[in-house]
């Protein structure tokens, strides 16, 4: 966690249901307990951010606890921001951005919602005297939770979509800026998370590829959620081999548990191949709410 809270930028994704929002918050919490400003970004939709502080966040950042903040960016408000700043005059880009006709064009434009999104959630890392203008910015971290695997490398594509299409002017140097930013392994990485399963680690494997051979993007450490070391200890091995029959309860639940625990390496050896550091983080029931246990949470990780 602590080379991870050096960057300015860090993306998190993996596949639905592995705790990534959970992640993502214990890694802002935990930065913010070293003395960082820190900002967490979620898309809409997520309300995870609120349900984790036990608190309302909303479309400008929300104070959680010292040194956090959290955000939660709609798209098209984002668009209209950026619009608003960049015409100069919020009647221009009302009339413009208004209309339902309009909305439909700008979203058939490539990478253009998209780019809102993950732009607003760069100018939190910028204190450019133009964009959004968002409290408290520049932070020393913005976390973003991200999109599930195949949205959250799609999201990544925008600004090089961005930067590819856009005539010369504001748009692309700030898709230039944001690119940058993000191939920077000094300033930014891509924070895969799985579990201890076969297909979310099969999923974490093709994701680090596509980012690190089609995207060029630099990966941080592979985030291994719901970690047990081990589900059987030797003395309790020992106990259920020996077991007679009375103990033929005792030897199915052993059994069952031997198996999980030999298709839990497994998952673990897949990850092993793409060679980058595995971050473990316990199995933890229930999970991590609020700013202490979510630093404590983050403060149990450790390589394996």
């Amino acid at each position: 966690m602590h080379e991870l809270i050096r960057l300015r930028f860090v993306f998190v994704t993996g596949k639905g249901g592995v705790g990534k929002s959970t992640v993502a918050a214990a890694l802002a919490a935990f930065a913010a307990s070293q003395g960082k400003r820190v900002l967490l970004v979620s898309a809409q939709g997520n309300r995870a951010p609120g349900f984790l502080f036990n608190t309302e966040v909303g479309s400008q950042p929300t104070v959680v606890a010292r040194g956090l903040s959290a955000i939660i960016i709609d798209p098209e408000e984002a668009l209209r921001e950026y619009a608003e700043d960049a015409m100069g005059s919020r009647l221009l880009a009302s009339a413009i951005l208004g209309p339902q006709i309009a909305r439909g064009f700008l979203r058939g434009i490539p990478g253009l919602l998209p780019w809102a999104l993950l732009g607003k959630a760069w100018y939190a890392t910028t204190d450019a005297k133009e964009g959004p203008g968002l409290i408290g910015a520049p932070y020393d971290l913005v976390v973003f939770d991200g999109f599930a695997t195949g949205d959250g490398t799609d999201l990544l594509r925008v600004p090089k979509i961005v930067v590819e299409i856009a005539p010369p002017g504001r748009l692309r140097r700030d898709a230039e800026s944001c690119y940058e930013l993000l191939m920077d392994p000094r300033r930014s990485a891509v924070v895969p998370v799985s579990v201890p399963r076969a297909l979310a680690a099969s999923e974490v494997v093709e994701l680090c590829q596509e980012v690190k051979q089609e995207l060029g993007y630099p990966l941080g450490p592979i985030v291994l959620n719901q970690h047990r070391p081990a589900l059987l200890t030797d003395l309790e091995r020992e106990q259920l081999l020996q077991a007679g029959p009375p103990a033929e309860a005792a030897q199915r639940v052993f059994f069952e548990r031997a198996g999980l625990e030999a298709a839990e390496e497994r998952a673990r050896e897949q990850l092993r191949t793409l060679n980058q550091p595995i971050l473990a983080l316990p199995a933890c029931f229930p999970a991590p709410r609020g700013y202490d246990e979510l630093r404590n949470f983050a403060l149990r990780a450790e390589f394996c």
